[in-house]
């Protein structure tokens, strides 16, 4: 693997981690961003693979009480 194919499997890892963890709380799109402060379409954006603040992604780790690296490897789905 070279270093494009590296990183942008360490993106699509922090995406599914993004959802994973959301849903994992039965929370809405619309519910993060409250709880978070971040607008759903930036949230919906982040899921999705678009651009997304290191400010933003920061937050959330707040939020879900994780350290930013942890978004950049599989979290395993919890019960």
């Amino acid at each position: 693997m070279n270093i494009e194919e590296i990183n942008e499997r360490q993106m699509q890892v922090m995406r599914e981690n993004l959802k994973l963890l959301r849903e994992q709380r039965g929370w809405s799109v619309k519910e993060l961003s409250r709880r978070s402060q971040i607008s759903p379409a930036t949230l919906a954006r982040a899921e999705a693979g678009g651009n997304f603040g290191v400010l933003s992604l920061l937050a959330l780790c707040r939020l879900y009480h994780i350290r930013p690296h942890e978004m950049f490897h599989p979290i395993q789905p919890g019960p």
